[in-house]
Protein backbone atom coordinates (compact mmCIF):
# COMPACT_ATOMS: atom_id res chain seq x y z
CA UNK A 1 0.00 0.00 0.00
CA UNK A 2 1.16 3.16 -0.59
CA UNK A 3 1.42 6.05 1.70
CA UNK A 4 0.57 9.17 0.44
CA UNK A 5 2.92 12.10 0.12
CA UNK A 6 1.62 15.24 2.35
CA UNK A 7 1.27 18.55 0.40
CA UNK A 8 3.38 21.32 1.70
CA UNK A 9 0.78 23.43 4.28
CA UNK A 10 -1.11 25.96 2.00
CA UNK A 11 -3.12 28.48 3.83
CA UNK A 12 -3.45 31.07 0.98
CA UNK A 13 -6.49 33.52 2.07
CA UNK A 14 -7.35 31.93 5.01
CA UNK A 15 -7.23 34.68 7.92
CA UNK A 16 -5.53 34.44 11.13
CA UNK A 17 -5.43 36.95 14.28
CA UNK A 18 -2.31 36.68 15.98
CA UNK A 19 -2.35 38.32 19.36
CA UNK A 20 1.00 39.44 20.92
CA UNK A 21 2.18 40.38 17.70
CA UNK A 22 4.59 43.01 18.55
CA UNK A 23 7.92 40.65 19.02
CA UNK A 24 8.51 37.26 19.63
CA UNK A 25 6.57 34.19 18.93
CA UNK A 26 3.75 36.45 17.81
CA UNK A 27 5.77 38.33 15.29
CA UNK A 28 7.14 35.55 13.65
CA UNK A 29 3.54 33.78 13.76
CA UNK A 30 2.52 36.52 11.57
CA UNK A 31 5.63 36.24 9.23
CA UNK A 32 5.22 32.52 8.35
CA UNK A 33 1.23 32.30 8.33
CA UNK A 34 1.65 35.51 5.61
CA UNK A 35 4.47 33.48 4.10
CA UNK A 36 2.11 30.66 3.69
CA UNK A 37 -0.44 32.87 1.77
CA UNK A 38 -3.12 33.63 4.79
CA UNK A 39 -4.31 37.48 5.79
CA UNK A 40 -2.91 38.29 8.73
CA UNK A 41 -4.75 40.50 11.62
CA UNK A 42 -1.50 41.19 13.66
CA UNK A 43 -2.77 42.48 17.02
CA UNK A 44 -0.62 44.75 19.01
CA UNK A 45 -1.10 46.70 22.70
CA UNK A 46 1.48 49.48 22.48
CA UNK A 47 2.49 51.43 19.25
CA UNK A 48 6.31 51.14 20.00
CA UNK A 49 5.35 47.06 18.97
CA UNK A 50 4.97 47.79 15.60
CA UNK A 51 7.14 46.73 13.12
CA UNK A 52 8.03 47.56 9.46
CA UNK A 53 6.39 44.29 7.00
CA UNK A 54 8.69 43.45 4.28
CA UNK A 55 7.46 44.11 0.61
CA UNK A 56 6.88 40.51 0.12
CA UNK A 57 3.98 40.65 2.83
CA UNK A 58 3.03 43.99 2.89
CA UNK A 59 -0.47 42.96 1.04
CA UNK A 60 -0.67 40.23 3.64
CA UNK A 61 -0.29 41.58 7.35
CA UNK A 62 -2.73 44.26 8.55
CA UNK A 63 -2.00 45.66 12.12
CA UNK A 64 -4.60 46.56 14.94
CA UNK A 65 -4.17 48.01 17.94
CA UNK A 66 -6.48 46.31 20.72
CA UNK A 67 -6.08 45.37 24.42
CA UNK A 68 -7.19 41.85 24.57
CA UNK A 69 -8.05 42.34 28.10
CA UNK A 70 -10.99 45.25 27.45
CA UNK A 71 -13.29 43.07 25.91
CA UNK A 72 -15.02 45.89 23.99
CA UNK A 73 -11.64 46.44 22.05
CA UNK A 74 -11.63 42.55 21.11
CA UNK A 75 -15.15 43.11 19.73
CA UNK A 76 -13.80 46.10 17.79
CA UNK A 77 -10.74 43.61 16.35
CA UNK A 78 -12.93 40.62 15.88
CA UNK A 79 -15.13 42.98 13.69
CA UNK A 80 -12.42 44.71 12.13
CA UNK A 81 -11.17 41.35 10.46
CA UNK A 82 -14.35 39.97 9.94
CA UNK A 83 -15.27 43.40 8.03
CA UNK A 84 -12.38 43.42 6.19
CA UNK A 85 -12.64 39.68 5.13
CA UNK A 86 -15.96 38.30 5.94
CA UNK A 87 -14.69 35.44 7.82
CA UNK A 88 -11.56 34.37 10.78
CA UNK A 89 -10.40 30.85 10.21
CA UNK A 90 -7.26 30.68 12.86
CA UNK A 91 -6.40 32.20 16.35
CA UNK A 92 -3.28 32.31 17.55
CA UNK A 93 -3.47 33.32 21.05
CA UNK A 94 0.10 34.55 22.04
CA UNK A 95 -0.08 37.70 23.96
CA UNK A 96 1.47 37.10 26.94
CA UNK A 97 3.54 38.51 30.45
CA UNK A 98 6.09 36.77 32.82
CA UNK A 99 7.70 37.72 35.98
CA UNK A 100 9.28 35.55 38.34
CA UNK A 101 8.43 37.86 41.53
CA UNK A 102 7.94 34.65 44.29
CA UNK A 103 5.04 34.21 45.96
CA UNK A 104 6.13 36.01 49.34
CA UNK A 105 6.48 39.05 47.78
CA UNK A 106 4.03 39.05 45.00
CA UNK A 107 0.67 41.88 45.19
CA UNK A 108 -2.23 41.50 44.46
CA UNK A 109 -2.40 44.49 41.45
CA UNK A 110 0.50 42.11 39.59
CA UNK A 111 -1.02 38.65 40.18
CA UNK A 112 -3.98 40.72 38.93
CA UNK A 113 -2.09 41.96 35.75
CA UNK A 114 -0.45 38.46 34.62
CA UNK A 115 -3.92 36.73 34.94
CA UNK A 116 -5.27 39.14 32.95
CA UNK A 117 -3.69 39.23 29.71
CA UNK A 118 -2.45 35.60 30.18
CA UNK A 119 -5.95 34.31 30.99
CA UNK A 120 -8.54 36.62 30.27
CA UNK A 121 -7.14 38.20 27.28
CA UNK A 122 -6.67 34.34 26.01
CA UNK A 123 -10.15 34.10 26.74
CA UNK A 124 -12.64 37.24 25.48
CA UNK A 125 -10.45 36.36 22.32
CA UNK A 126 -11.69 32.65 22.48
CA UNK A 127 -14.86 33.96 22.99
CA UNK A 128 -15.89 36.43 20.66
CA UNK A 129 -14.03 34.92 17.97
CA UNK A 130 -15.52 31.32 18.41
CA UNK A 131 -19.02 32.52 17.71
CA UNK A 132 -17.25 33.50 14.38
CA UNK A 133 -15.72 30.19 13.71
CA UNK A 134 -19.37 28.76 14.82
CA UNK A 135 -21.22 29.86 12.42
CA UNK A 136 -18.50 29.01 9.73
CA UNK A 137 -18.51 25.53 10.99
CA UNK A 138 -14.39 25.76 10.98
CA UNK A 139 -11.73 27.18 12.67
CA UNK A 140 -8.43 26.73 14.27
CA UNK A 141 -7.49 27.96 17.60
CA UNK A 142 -3.80 27.80 18.61
CA UNK A 143 -3.05 28.92 22.15
CA UNK A 144 0.27 29.35 23.43
CA UNK A 145 1.10 27.84 27.17
CA UNK A 146 4.33 27.35 28.35
CA UNK A 147 6.34 24.27 29.97
CA UNK A 148 6.46 26.45 33.27
CA UNK A 149 2.72 25.69 33.47
CA UNK A 150 3.83 21.91 33.49
CA UNK A 151 6.27 21.75 35.70
CA UNK A 152 5.33 24.53 38.12
CA UNK A 153 7.99 26.83 36.71
CA UNK A 154 11.85 26.86 38.00
CA UNK A 155 12.41 30.78 38.11
CA UNK A 156 8.79 31.94 36.73
CA UNK A 157 6.59 33.08 39.32
CA UNK A 158 3.04 31.83 41.07
CA UNK A 159 1.00 34.00 39.21
CA UNK A 160 2.30 33.47 35.86
CA UNK A 161 2.32 29.52 36.31
CA UNK A 162 -1.46 29.78 36.93
CA UNK A 163 -1.70 31.41 34.78
CA UNK A 164 -0.32 28.73 31.77
CA UNK A 165 -1.65 25.81 33.17
CA UNK A 166 -5.10 28.01 33.18
CA UNK A 167 -4.29 28.23 29.13
CA UNK A 168 -3.89 24.86 28.96
CA UNK A 169 -7.08 23.71 30.63
CA UNK A 170 -8.96 26.29 28.55
CA UNK A 171 -7.55 24.88 25.29
CA UNK A 172 -8.72 21.48 26.23
CA UNK A 173 -12.21 22.92 27.55
CA UNK A 174 -12.70 24.85 23.81
CA UNK A 175 -11.40 21.50 21.59
CA UNK A 176 -13.86 19.23 23.46
CA UNK A 177 -16.89 21.51 22.91
CA UNK A 178 -15.89 23.08 19.89
CA UNK A 179 -15.03 19.84 17.70
CA UNK A 180 -18.70 19.41 16.70
CA UNK A 181 -18.91 23.25 15.24
CA UNK A 182 -15.75 22.24 13.51
CA UNK A 183 -13.58 24.10 15.84
CA UNK A 184 -9.74 22.29 16.59
CA UNK A 185 -8.07 23.67 19.45
CA UNK A 186 -4.28 22.92 20.30
CA UNK A 187 -1.84 24.32 22.90
CA UNK A 188 1.96 24.58 22.41
CA UNK A 189 4.12 24.25 25.07
CA UNK A 190 7.29 26.34 24.86
CA UNK A 191 10.53 25.78 26.84
CA UNK A 192 13.38 28.14 26.32
CA UNK A 193 12.63 29.96 23.20
CA UNK A 194 14.58 32.96 22.16
CA UNK A 195 12.29 36.04 22.93
CA UNK A 196 12.35 39.13 24.62
CA UNK A 197 9.98 37.78 27.26
CA UNK A 198 12.51 34.58 27.54
CA UNK A 199 15.54 37.62 28.47
CA UNK A 200 13.56 38.97 31.38
CA UNK A 201 14.24 35.85 33.22
CA UNK A 202 18.42 36.38 33.15
CA UNK A 203 18.73 32.46 32.44
CA UNK A 204 21.78 31.43 31.75
CA UNK A 205 23.92 27.79 31.39
CA UNK A 206 20.68 26.01 30.10
CA UNK A 207 21.76 22.39 29.38
CA UNK A 208 18.85 21.51 26.38
CA UNK A 209 19.47 17.89 24.91
CA UNK A 210 19.53 19.47 21.28
CA UNK A 211 22.26 22.03 22.70
CA UNK A 212 20.89 25.20 21.93
CA UNK A 213 17.95 27.84 23.18
CA UNK A 214 14.42 27.61 20.74
CA UNK A 215 13.90 30.55 18.14
CA UNK A 216 10.48 32.09 17.60
CA UNK A 217 10.77 30.38 13.66
CA UNK A 218 10.68 27.24 15.48
CA UNK A 219 7.42 28.06 17.46
CA UNK A 220 6.05 29.63 14.41
CA UNK A 221 6.48 26.30 11.90
CA UNK A 222 4.69 24.69 14.49
CA UNK A 223 2.01 27.16 14.36
CA UNK A 224 1.60 26.71 10.45
CA UNK A 225 1.18 23.06 11.06
CA UNK A 226 -1.86 23.01 13.26
CA UNK A 227 -3.27 26.19 11.38
CA UNK A 228 -2.74 23.93 7.95
CA UNK A 229 -5.12 20.90 7.07
CA UNK A 230 -2.38 18.44 7.95
CA UNK A 231 -3.73 18.99 11.69
CA UNK A 232 -7.49 18.58 11.29
CA UNK A 233 -7.54 15.05 13.27
CA UNK A 234 -5.59 16.88 16.23
CA UNK A 235 -7.17 18.83 18.73
CA UNK A 236 -7.04 19.00 22.38
CA UNK A 237 -3.32 18.29 22.19
CA UNK A 238 -0.83 19.92 24.19
CA UNK A 239 2.53 20.02 22.14
CA UNK A 240 5.84 20.61 23.98
CA UNK A 241 8.67 22.18 21.73
CA UNK A 242 11.52 22.26 24.37
CA UNK A 243 14.35 20.86 22.38
CA UNK A 244 14.02 17.95 24.79
CA UNK A 245 14.04 19.97 28.26
CA UNK A 246 10.77 17.97 29.06
CA UNK A 247 9.67 14.27 27.39
CA UNK A 248 6.23 14.09 28.00
CA UNK A 249 5.26 10.24 28.38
Amino acid sequence: MSIPISSPPNLKDRVAIVTGSGSGIGKAACAALAREGAKVVACYRSDSSVWQVSNEYKDQIFFFKCDITIEDQVKSLVQFARDKFKRIDILVNSAGVVSKTPITELDEAEWDMVMDINVKGTFLCCKHIMKIMQEQKAGKIICLGSISGKIGGLVTGPHYVASKAAVHGLTKWIARNGAEHGILANCIIPGQIQTPMFAKLGLSDIKIPVGRLGEPEDVAELVIFLASDASNFITGAMININGGILMDG
